[in-house]
């Protein structure tokens, strides 16, 4: 599936009190929404798509969330006094969400390159076990945590200039980092989000999410779903 990297661009949206969406910036291209690359710790596309890049396609829609992807600082300090932004440090993990078309072919793939993310268990169990385990219990999602990746970042870790088609390759280093990341079966993400059967990815994607590659029209029309439901509940 083709995929388009926007680490700039961050799922956000304000609604009124009668459910319809006030404010949403939709990129024309992939149906997220713009935000300040500055918003984001991984801050360039270069340094997510290395990240995807190492598993295997099928990937029909992928996210990033938490502290380690969104900067978490206070945002309504104006003094000097104030103390600056907590940092997170290098053990921290960074968060994302695949969810794949077919999620049985996925693991088989998953397993095959990277046979160390899944227990002893599962892979005594096969792909059939995983999926079985991922799509019969919880939110139907299974999690792969403390999972080390290298991953590219700017060798001078500021986000200044990230864009630049002048930038090179020596501009980036490679860095180890850790990732936890959850597969879901595109199929549940929609029911999930359109009905809140768990409401755990739907509650999730409430709160701003850094996309990573693009979202169809079937996911971004659940998602509008999703977010008019959460103003109608609340």
């Amino acid at each position: 599936s083709s995929r388009h990297f926007s680490a700039s661009t961050v799922s956000i949206a304000t609604a009124t009190n009668n459910g319809s969406i006030l404010s949403t910036t939709n990129d024309e291209q992939n149906g997220t929404i713009a935000m300040p690359a500055n918003n984001a710790q991984i801050t360039s596309d270069e340094e997510l798509s290395s990240i995807l890049r190492q598993f295997p396609d099928g990937i029909d829609y992928a996210f990033g969330y938490g502290s380690m992807v969104l900067s978490q600082g206070n945002a309504t300090s104006t003094t000097d006094d104030d103390p600056p932004p907590k940092i997170n440090n290098n053990k921290s993990m960074i968060d994302v969400i695949f969810s794949v078309n077919d999620p049985q072919s996925w693991h088989e793939q998953n397993l095959r390159r990277h046979p160390k993310h899944y227990s002893l268990l599962s892979r005594a169990g096969g792909a059939g076990f995983v999926t079985w385990m991922q799509t019969n219990f919880g939110a139907k999602i299974f999690f792969h945590p403390y999972v080390d990746l290298d991953r590219k970042t700017t060798s001078t870790g500021s986000a200044d200039d990230l864009g630049s088609n002048e930038r090179n390759d020596d501009s980036y280093k490679m860095a180890t980092s850790q990732l936890k990341y959850g597969i879901v079966g595109t199929t549940d993400l929609l029911r999930d989000l359109t009905h809140w059967d768990h409401l755990y990815l739907a509650g999730r994607m409430h709160k701003p999410i850094v996309s990573i590659c693009q979202y169809s029209d079937e996911i971004l029309e659940a998602q509008k779903i999703n977010l008019q439901s959460a103003v109608c509940a609340s």
